[in-house]
């Protein structure tokens, strides 16, 4: 039997003392597309105010040094942004994989003004293709529209 799971590289870390086998493997393509990994950002924010510019400085000073980061990478399970990390974790077991599919990472739309909606319809209409009746090509037909109309 074999299922697919899509994580990221942090479920990696809890997924080791599984009782099964498994493995971390690039999203499965129809034959002849590139492949690819789902990218996902976090991000930070830093308020322009009188009095702010050091206290961040400092904290992201203190983040970003390299024994401070890869360590939170590390424990958290996430990959790293900057290229000194990369290289530093590039042979690691959990994240070396993840690594090297950076390049080829797709992100979600989030500047496309028909996102919001297509997740929406992801969400509420995904799971129904499969269900007894589910009929996965309208369903994916439908999402399509959303995603090229906006609704």
């Amino acid at each position: 039997m074999a299922a697919i799971m899509p994580l990221g590289t942090f479920a990696n870390s809890t997924m080791k003392d599984a009782s099964f086998e498994w493995s971390s493997s690039p999203f499965p393509v129809n034959q002849g597309n590139p492949e690819f990994t789902l990218g996902v950002m976090d991000s930070m924010m830093a308020f322009k105010k009188p009095g702010n510019q050091e206290p961040v400085r400092k904290l992201l000073s203190f983040l970003y040094q390299q024994d401070n980061y890869l360590k939170f990478n590390r424990t958290e399970g996430f990959l790293p942004v900057t290229a000194s990390a990369s290289e530093a974790m590039k042979n690691d077991p959990v994240a070396g994989p993840g690594i090297a599919l950076l390049p080829k990472a797709r992100f979600y739309p989030l500047t496309d003004p028909n996102w919001g909606k297509v997740r929406g319809a992801v969400l509420n209409q995904l799971g129904t293709a499969l269900g007894p009746r589910g009929d996965p090509k309208k369903v994916l037909d439908a999402i399509q529209q959303v995603a090229e109309q906006g609704g």
